[in-house]
């Protein structure tokens, strides 16, 4: 039994999951003098494509030297030769968190392959706790946040670049157009990705492109001489996503990171693939621009002035 995967009806009505949602259903059965019958069962398993493997463990596992998991544990493994990333229930997880799991993974199944989203290798069996396997995108990679963190410290403190691909507005634009193709990919598939930012675009290193040599007897300027970093940018991280409703059906409100939340979804508003879109482009602009959107607004005053602002507008 999966702890949180519980599905709530009240005469025969889906109401969710959620503690809130549960206990709203619960008082309104008990209010009134209309008989009401509440029932409560788990739901099963989303069916998962031939092609997808399901095991039941996964092997000798090592910690994961790169980014932290915000709501899963990350550990790295070896499937069938290949290094892959292990997603799974961290000690202290919440219950939700292994239902979002199963989610997950059902929706990697779902995708084609494409080269910007991370691909699913394998995931749980039915009977054991929830894991999901995606490819390790690089040993060497680093997330888009990291990197940009690098730049604006290197050029705060006048480092030399000579020793290191600069990141240049070229590279930032580069990026943004391979978030662009994978977040198309995701919404032909009907899947929003909910969280996108930088922290979510993992980043491999490709060979940077060199400037031609500078002709005989002249220096090359320090621009020239530290080539322009280039990568191959891989959406990760597809805990938050889900179908883009097609019935009407509103979706969770404040899903993502504050900084890079669309305001329809911060107001609790009804949101699709727009709000996917508004997040992309900050994404973007923070790759081109090596900055944080809105860096000189605290949380109170990115309130007011991007989601309060943005309904009388």
């Amino acid at each position: 039994v999966y702890a949180g995967c519980v599905l709530l009806r009240v005469d025969g009505t889906a109401v969710g999951a959620a503690a809130r949602a549960a206990v709203a259903a619960v008082g309104a059965a008990a209010d009134g003098e209309t008989p009401r019958r509440l029932e409560f069962r788990r739901p099963a398993r989303p069916p998962l494509p031939a092609t997808v493997t399901c095991l039941r463990d996964v092997g000798p596992r090592a910690p994961f030297a790169g980014r932290a998991g915000a709501q899963a544990a990350l550990e790295v493994a070896e499937v069938d030769g290949r290094a892959v990333l292990v997603k799974s229930l961290a000690v202290d997880a919440p219950a939700l968190h292994a239902r979002d799991l199963i989610r997950e993974a059902t929706i990697l199944a779902s995708l084609a392959p494409h080269p910007h989203v991370v691909r699913l290798r394998a995931c749980a069996a039915p009977d054991v706790a929830p894991f999901v396997v995606v490819d390790l995108v690089d040993d060497a990679s680093v997330d888009l946040e990291k990197r940009l963190r690098e730049a604006r410290d290197r050029n705060s403190q006048g480092l030399d670049w000579s020793s290191a691909p600069r990141w240049t507005a070229e590279t930032g634009l580069d990026v943004a157009v391979q978030l662009g193709r994978a977040v198309a990919h995701l919404h032909g598939a009907a899947v929003l990705h909910r969280d996108l930012k930088p922290a979510n675009v993992v980043l491999a290193p490709l060979p940077p492109l060199r400037a031609p040599p500078p002709p005989p007897g002249e220096r090359a300027p320090l621009w020239l001489a530290a080539p322009a970093a280039r990568y191959r940018a891989v959406l990760v991280d597809l805990g938050l996503a889900a179908p883009i409703p097609s019935d009407g059906r509103r979706l969770t409100a404040e899903t993502g990171s504050a900084r890079y939340m669309a305001p329809e979804v911060a107001r609790g508003d009804w949101y699709g693939a727009p709000a996917d879109v508004y997040s992309a482009a900050l994404v973007a602009w923070a790759a081109v621009a090596a900055d944080v959107p809105f860096s000189g607004l605290g949380p109170r005053e990115h309130l007011d002035a991007v989601y309060r602002l943005s309904l009388i507008h």
